[in-house]
């Protein structure tokens, strides 16, 4: 409790604690010249109820939550000590004390006043108190280079062509595959199991023999039919960048892989053994002990001083590495943007997102050329 009272104290910047007793002072000595008590002058600081009201309970609660251990530092972020606030509101918004909440509202705006101990003024200076006494950490994976995936690419060919089953090819098809469309689209790490095998068969002729654009059609499963083309977010990939990476090969080994399986659907990312869908974390490990390899050629692709398995990561490392080639190589933000629109709408969950209407109402296949310019250049 004394922990969370000094947060609560410390929840603004010294020099405003220091400035607020300071105008109390100031207060008490001029009405003290006018004839007037500090009891007139203020309101009485107390006795409080002997219950909480304030929410202590809870915010004992997430101190305490505060020293679990991390997964990777000694103790748990605040970004996840934090949730306890927000599990709280929900409980209490489905009790009994939930429909006693008042709405102001006006147009589409609403306002919810509510008594809940959680959303008041002292709770919310504790918490931010909390937050600044104990930070963040934030490490974001590392970008990779052109000249490594490049280097990273090579050495699933070579490993590929000295395959001598198919259970050795399948084990390097899907982490090769997973990493050209994870940086060639400017995909996170976990939107790229969303791949659907269907998806991008039906729609991959017509994608490789476009006249003007041919490319490899990446179909992502989604929710909801916010593109117009089915249940996917299309995404087009060129068939060969600027660097010279080449995606079709590793798509077309997949396609004769599930033939031979006699798989038709499903997510183009799954496990080898159970057929589940795969998750990203399944083809960290193969993709950066190949990198680990490539840094020990010491020819700087490379640098010696990079830590692969601590700094670098599937989730971010390839679009990170991608959007930086892209900027590079002259793509604009907006091209970027309108590529990646796919996100915004699946976070959106099918309801339109802010944006302007020519991004709604363009059609797909009209706006190849724009779609296709960002890995056409990598």
């Amino acid at each position: 409790m004394r922990r969370a009272i000094l947060d609560s104290f410390w929840a603004r910047e010294r020099g405003t604690v220091q400035s607020t007793a300071s105008g109390v002072r100031t207060i008490l000595r001029k009405g003290k010249i006018l004839g007037f008590t500090e009891e007139e002058l203020f309101p009485a600081r107390g006795p409080f109820d002997l219950t909480d009201d304030w929410g202590m309970g809870i915010a004992c609660c997430m101190l305490l939550r505060t020293l679990d251990p991390g997964e990777n530092e000694a103790l748990i972020q605040f970004g996840t000590a934090r949730k306890i606030r927000s599990a709280y509101s929900n409980y209490w918004q489905s009790s009994v004390h939930g429909p006693q909440a008042t709405v102001a509202m006006r147009d589409t705006t609403k306002l919810f006043i509510t008594s809940c101990p959680t959303n008041g003024l002292w709770y919310e200076r504790f918490q931010h108190g909390v937050h600044k006494r104990q930070g963040d950490l934030i490490k974001p994976d590392m970008a990779i280079s052109i000249e490594a995936m490049l280097a990273l690419m090579d050495v699933f060919e070579m490993e590929w062509k000295s395959c001598e089953s198919e259970r050795e090819r399948a084990e390097i098809i899907f982490p090769a595959l997973f990493a050209m469309i994870t940086y060639c689209g400017g995909l996170r790490g976990e939107e790229t199991p969303l791949t659907d095998l269907a998806g991008m068969k039906k729609y991959f002729l017509e994608g490789v023999t476009h006249k003007t654009h041919p490319h490899v059609p990446i179909a992502l499963l989604g929710r909801f039919k916010n593109d117009g083309i089915d249940k996917y977010h299309y995404l087009p990939i060129a068939l060969e960048t600027r660097s010279g990476l080449k995606i079709k090969p590793w798509v077309d080994r997949m396609f004769a892989h599930y033939e031979k399986r006699g798989i038709k659907n499903g997510r183009v990312f799954r496990d080898l053994n159970s057929g589940k869908p795969a998750k990203q974390g399944d083809y960290e490990y193969e993709i950066l002990k190949r990198l680990v390899e490539i840094q020990a050629r010491g020819d700087g692709t490379i640098p010696l001083t990079d830590d692969i398995f601590e700094d670098m990561g599937v989730r971010r490392t390839f679009r990170r590495g991608a959007n930086s080639q892209a900027r590079n190589q002259g793509v604009s933000p907006e091209d970027i943007k309108f590529l990646m629109r796919w996100s915004a709408l699946e976070r959106g969950k099918g309801m339109a997102v802010g944006g302007d209407m020519l991004m709604h109402y363009t059609e797909l296949r009209l706006s190849l050329p724009t779609m296709i310019r960002f890995s056409s250049a990598l």
